[in-house]
């Protein structure tokens, strides 16, 4: 299943946020975590095929 506003995988995108949340320290580290800062190649670009 993707995400049809930005093509991404859901899934991947969210475990993205939940695996680093814990870590950010810091205004720095929590502004790299907003959608914009994030490499969307690290968050895995929907193939179009279903999971």
């Amino acid at each position: 299943m993707q995400d049809k506003a930005n093509g991404l995988v859901p899934y991947k995108n969210l475990r993205y946020y939940f695996e680093r949340l814990p870590y950010a320290e810091n205004e720095e580290d929590y502004k790299q975590l907003l959608p914009h800062y994030v490499n969307r190649g690290v968050l895995g670009k929907s193939t179009g095929v279903l999971i």
